[in-house]
């Protein structure tokens, strides 16, 4: 699973920047789509580290340290991931805004 999640966050970050700089409507609708996709598939992976069990045969996150790892409020990473998949979401949110001249397109801050 860490090997899957470390491809969809790049996948993630290469479809927002595909969403971003897509030349018309179709194109970044057709990024949207597969982001959408990547970014369920990387919430369930996580789901599924967080939520370990027998059934789905990853081991639980068990020891002191790798429960920091994990758990740490301010530094963990499910506090980390959680922040990064809110910001994928915001980004697949983001509707077509077609760029007049040089100004370039940017995200609504």
């Amino acid at each position: 699973l860490a090997a899957q999640q470390r491809g969809l966050a790049n996948r993630l970050a290469y479809l927002g920047l595909v969403m971003r700089n897509a030349p018309d409507k179709a194109s970044h609708d057709a990024a949207r789509t597969q982001l959408g996709h990547s970014l369920a598939q990387m919430a369930q992976a996580h789901e599924i580290l967080l939520q370990a069990s027998h059934a789905s045969s990853t081991p639980p996150i068990t020891g002191a340290d790798l429960r920091l790892i994990y758990r740490d409020e301010t530094e963990g990473l499910d506090a980390l991931l959680s922040s990064y998949l809110e910001l994928a979401g915001t980004v697949n949110r983001q509707e077509f805004e077609k760029t007049v001249g040089d100004s370039g397109r940017r995200w609504p801050g």
